[in-house]
This record gives C-alpha cells, sequence and structure tokens, in this order.
C-alpha cells in the first residue's frame, strides 16, 4: 500500500488538526510542508495559529484557519500575560474544534501547555513536533524567558502523547532522552525538485560564499561576519540575504560602508521562496555556523540546489550531512576556524562529486512520498496505542 492510499483509507473522514505559537513569515515553509504530508481531498486540516500573514493557508480549500490576533512587544511581565492570554485562547479554540479532530499535532508549539492539557482532558490525542528549543532560544536573546520555556515545555512533553523530533542527535542535545518512549524520529521536510535544482554546475559558479536565515546570536551570523573580515584579502564575495534586529543590519551595512568590503559583499533583507533556488546556484558554498538548530530549511533545500554546504554540528545536521561526501561539518563556529575550512574547501577539485552526492541524498530521504510514509506510521501507531 503506498502512502497515498495509508491517508486515504485510515483518515477517511476525518480531521487533523494542526495547532502552533506565535509565528510569523519565516516560519510558512515548514508550516506548508507539514500542510502537504496531510493532503488529501478525502479530508481537511483544521490549523489553530498565531501567525502574521495567515491568510496565505485560509486560500486553499481543504484547510480550516482560525487564526488569533496577536501584538508582539511590551515589557517582561506584559510580555508573560499576552504569552498566557494566548494560550488560553488556543485551548478555547482547540475545544471548538475538537469534535471534528481526531489527533492534534503541534509544530512550534513546545510551551503549549494549556492547550495540550486541554487536549488530553477532552481525550483527544496530541502529538508534538519538537522543532527547536524555545528556552536555548530565549537564553540566547536574553529575554529572561528561558526558565519559564523550559518549565512549560517540560510539563507540555510530559502530558503529549507522543513527540517527533527530526533526528536521534537531537535527543540527547535538547535533554529528551525521559521522554525516549514517546519519541519517534520523522523530518516534515519535503523537497519539490521542480523548486530546488541544480541549474548551473558548481564547476562554472564563481566563488561566493553564502549565508542565508534569520539574523540573530544563535543563527551565528557575527560568527560569519567576523569569516568576512579574517578573509577580507582573499579573492571570495559574500551573500547575505536575511533580516532581523537592526543590531545585526548595522553590522552589515557597517561593513558595506567600507571600501575593503563594498564591492564583496552583497546584502539582501528578503529573498522570495520562488527566487531562492537563483541565488543557492549563485553560490560556490553555504555556510551555517548556528549554534542551535532542529534541521534548518536553509540546508535541505540548499543541497537540493547542488550547493556544497558548511554546517555546524548541531541538531539534525550530522544526520544529514557526512563530512567530505555530501557536505562539511564545522567543529566550532569560532571564525578563525570557519575561515580556515572555507578557504580548504574552496581549494577541493571534487566540489562536483560533492554536489552531486548532495543532491541524489536529499531528493532520496525528503521526497514527499517518504516523508509522508513516516507521518502516517507514527498517526497510525497512535491511534492505536493510546485508545
Amino acid at each position: 500500500m503506498n502512502p497515498t492510499e495509508i491517508i486515504q483509507n485510515s483518515k477517511r473522514n476525518k480531521r487533523i488538526g494542526l495547532i502552533t505559537s506565535i509565528l510569523d513569515e519565516p516560519n510558512f515553509q515548514p508550516i506548508s510542508q507539514l500542510i502537504n504530508i496531510f493532503k488529501s481531498p478525502d479530508y481537511k486540516i483544521i490549523l489553530i495559529t498565531v501567525i502574521e500573514g495567515f491568510n496565505k493557508f485560509s486560500k486553499n480549500s481543504h484547510i480550516i484557519v482560525d487564526n488569533v490576533k496577536y501584538q508582539k512587544g511590551g515589557h517582561f511581565f506584559k510580555r508573560i500575560l499576552k504569552a498566557l492570554r494566548i494560550q488560553i485562547i488556543l485551548g478555547l479554540k482547540l475545544i471548538r474544534h475538537n469534535r471534528d479532530v481526531d489527533v492534534w499535532f503541534s509544530i512550534f508549539g513546545n510551551d503549549l501547555f494549556i492547550p495540550t492539557l486541554i487536549a488530553k482532558l477532552t481525550k483527544k490525542k496530541i502529538i508534538h513536533i519538537i522543532a527547536g528549543s524555545l528556552s536555548i532560544t530565549a537564553n540566547f536573546r536574553k529575554s529572561g524567558l528561558s526558565q519559564i520555556f523550559e518549565i512549560l515545555t517540560r510539563l507540555t512533553y510530559l502530558i503529549s502523547d507522543n513527540l517527533i523530533v527530526y533526528s536521534s542527535n537531537i535527543i540527547e542535545e535538547y535533554r529528551l532522552g525521559f521522554f525516549r518512549n514517546k519519541i519517534r524520529i520523522a523530518p516534515h521536510h519535503i523537497i519539490d525538485p521542480k523548486e530546488f535544482f541544480l541549474k548551473t554546475p558548481i564547476e562554472l559558479r564563481k566563488v561566493i560564499v553564502g549565508f542565508v536565515g534569520r539574523l540573530n546570536a544563535e543563527k551565528g551570523i557575527m560568527e560569519f561576519i567576523e569569516t568576512i573580515k579574517i578573509l577580507s584579502k582573499e579573492k571570495i564575495d559574500f551573500i547575505i540575504i536575511g533580516n532581523g534586529p537592526s543590531y545585526y543590519q548595522n553590522h552589515i551595512n557597517r561593513l558595506l560602508l567600507k571600501d575593503k568590503f563594498s564591492q564583496k559583499i552583497e546584502y539582501i533583507p528578503w529573498v522570495e521562496l520562488n527566487k531562492l533556488n537563483d541565488y543557492y546556484n549563485k553560490l560556490k558554498l553555504l555556510v551555517t555556523p548556528s549554534f542551535h538548530e532542529g534541521l534548518p530549511n536553509v540546508l535541505i533545500t540548499a543541497m537540493a540546489a547542488g550547493t556544497p554546504v558548511l554546517c555546524t554540528k548541531v541538531g539534525a545536521i550530522p544526520d544529514v550531512i557526512s563530512e567530505g561526501y555530501n557536505g562539511f561539518l564545522l567543529e566550532n563556529n569560532n571564525p578563525l576556524n570557519i575561515s580556515k575550512k572555507i578557504l580548504d574547501i574552496l581549494k577541493r577539485d571534487d566540489l562536483n562529486i560533492i554536489s552531486k552526492n548532495e543532491i541524489e541524498f536529499i531528493i532520496t530521504k525528503f521526497s514527499l512520498d517518504n516523508i509522508r510514509k513516516k507521518y502516517m506510521t507514527i498517526l497510525n501507531e497512535t491511534e492505536k496505542t493510546h485508545k
């Protein structure tokens, strides 16, 4: 039985509920990928979310979107009260849609203890997809909420039916050993070979090294900027794509004002998803020097475009990249180490082989059928185990 038949037979006339916490535009792609996994003409998806630009999902006829309005900002205690209010509202909306949902999935909702508790009290199954660690992110951003997130996350995981992580490496990194019995491994990243593909062979590309992603501390943007400074005398150009707090944008803009960097760096705050493949095909190497990751979409999409990648050993990345075969790994993200590794990679004469290897790996591992099959197995197992 193929994955589509599994969906149609096991979920006919049923609905999947998706619930998220507060999100913004960079999170559209993971949500869209998750929706595609469960997409079928035989049932609809109910999405309860706190997301800017949620109308993007409202246009799909098989999705019912129930959005919560949210205004960012405020002092420490005001943010806590806002977060509590959001959780209560999400819980009430969950109750409203409960009779039309068999299983709830939560993504980017590690701290959604109240909605999770309500799901359990109303005898609904709920599976949390762990896309990152809120407590680690809050700690990097010095928001003062890391301990609160850690407590809420642990309580949420404790009462969930199942947890999904991208790889076994994340179990240790996020200290999830206590929940091992309810953890299942399955990425939700899906690659469409018509969207991300090789256009320009690696040997025909100029020597351009890129960074693509959010400009914040945990993504290692400052380490990448320092790396550019170290490599300023090398015949290497750089592209930075991403937006974020003005603090990081100002660092980039100050570099652009200096003569020796003005012609070497191209900074683009935002690129539409349908144009991102063109930029990947300009790069000789993509660098992701993150301190903390789940499994970055940038990594998967760049590899599908045949762009060699250099990443830190965090999150699920070591389970995707095999050093020297389909990419490269950093032992740490010290700028001196990054710059040395970049120079070593650019000297290699086998980047075309690595490009070929990563395309074959990504297209196979992250095909829609492969990912859908993993999720349907988890879904069916959850329904049987927790009846």
